[in-house]
């Protein structure tokens, strides 16, 4: 069973900021944000996929929120 160390990664949604967690894998990039996860393939750069991945996860909660 392989062992993830995670990582804090901060980005801006509507101009505040959220953070999350991330976790590299082989080539596989994987971020939690409150009680979700997601994940996708990465080519060069692990934490700038995580922003994007933890941006897209508050987007779908926060205006899930909002409604």
């Amino acid at each position: 069973m392989p062992t993830f160390i995670w990582n804090s990664v901060t980005t801006e949604f509507n101009g505040k900021p959220i953070t999350g967690s991330y976790s590299v894998n082989d080539e596989t990039v994987t971020v939690r944000y409150r009680a979700k996860s997601k994940a996708t393939g990465f080519e060069a750069f692990p934490e700038a996929t995580a922003k994007m991945l933890l941006r897209e996860l508050a987007t779908a909660q926060l205006t899930a929120k909002a409604k």
